[in-house]
């Protein structure tokens, strides 16, 4: 497979700050947990919840496919390096949740047996209900050489991409194998960050023009998520939810565009989104464990307390254990980080 080279971006700190925002978002969403106790029953809480899952996974495709870069001669090599970031992570947390699940005990929710875990976690990427995203991230990615081909010779290839996997999406029930309703419907927003990617970002980058796009996509989505979900939720589910998840990602990128905010606020969103892999490794693992700390044995059940105590809880522990991890060259590998190469020993004089 023969394409030219898929462009590298220069550092770009807004993507920084919508990583970092992206991770958190998924780690209030999962604090809404439904077990031991159900928190989406209560109005609120499922309120937050549908909001933040309207963008939360959105934004990660579109940044993850806006970052992939092809510079391998082969597409083998690009597929290697593709299996050490995505699939290596993948198969190893997954493994070890799937032991987890099998194991079964009070503090784990959905447990399963080892016939059909294993097959959740080879052929369907649902690894008894995580990490979904790595596996559905990897077929994306093995698919983005023949996407950026198509549309380095017209963009409007791009375009009609997008409609038939929006239109796939909405006119079948598609199987979970291999999770490919996962794909397709994820597809739209992968390409789209290909398409990112020759876009000319000056055309928006005055201040009148950018602010009238962001005032706009507030508007289209609150018309999208707050009347057509309401109102018509067949059409929402066809074509709304995809308005909704872009223009919500619209409406912050742009925010953070115009708005000079505050190095107390975007160091740390900076600072979350260079781990936002190896927090969502570990969420999974530290949501069980904060769940049946705070809630199964300190018996906390007020849902503002039990979202603050295990969004903070797995944030904080994540943070450390990533940093140890990081420091450790096959932790790094596990985790699907570039492995870092020793420094020579100098010669004894």
């Amino acid at each position: 497979m023969e394409t030219q080279p898929m462009p590298a971006k220069k550092h770009i700190e807004l993507i920084d700050i919508l990583k970092g925002i992206a991770i958190l978002s998924v780690l209030l969403c999962h604090s809404i947990i439904v077990y031991p106790i159900n928190l989406e029953a209560i109005p609120w809480c499922l309120s937050i919840k549908l909001f933040v899952d309207a963008y939360q996974m959105p934004m990660f495709f579109i940044i993850s496919s806006f970052l992939c870069t092809y510079h391998e001669k082969h597409y083998g090599q690009y597929l290697l390096s593709r299996t050490k970031r995505i699939l290596v992570p993948y198969v190893v947390f997954s493994t070890i949740a799937t032991v987890c699940k099998i194991a079964g005990s009070s503090i784990v929710n959905r447990q399963v047996d080892l016939k059909s875990a294993v097959f959740q976690l080879f052929f369907q990427g649902y690894s008894s209900g995580t990490y979904w995203f790595l596996y559905t991230l990897f077929v994306l990615s093995a698919l983005a050489p023949l996407f950026l081909k198509l549309i380095q010779k017209s963009s409007l290839f791009g375009i009609l991409l997008i409609g038939i996997f929006v239109a796939i999406s909405a006119a079948f029930d598609i199987t979970s194998i291999c999770s490919l309703n996962n794909v397709i419907y994820n597809a739209t927003y992968y390409i789209i960050g290909i398409m990112l990617k020759s876009f000319d970002f000056q055309k928006v980058k005055q201040k009148k023009r950018l602010l009238c796009l962001t005032l706009g996509s507030v508007l289209l989505f609150a018309l999208s998520f707050g009347v057509l979900r309401h109102y018509a939720p067949g059409v929402y589910d066809c074509i709304g939810k995809y308005i909704s998840a872009l223009t919500a990602c619209t409406c912050i990128a742009g925010f953070f565009t115009l708005v000079k905010v505050p190095s107390a606020i975007r160091k740390p969103l900076i600072f979350s989104g260079k781990y936002s892999l190896q927090i969502y490794l570990l969420n999974g693992f530290l949501m069980t464990g904060s769940r049946w700390l705070f809630v199964s044995k300190l018996g906390i059940t007020n849902p503002i307390l039990v979202i603050l105590l295990i969004f903070t809880f797995c944030y904080l522990i994540s943070i450390v254990v990533s940093k140890i991890m990081d420091s450790n060259n096959l932790f790094r590998f596990l985790c699907g980080l570039k492995v870092r190469k020793k420094a020579p020993l100098k010669d004894a004089k």
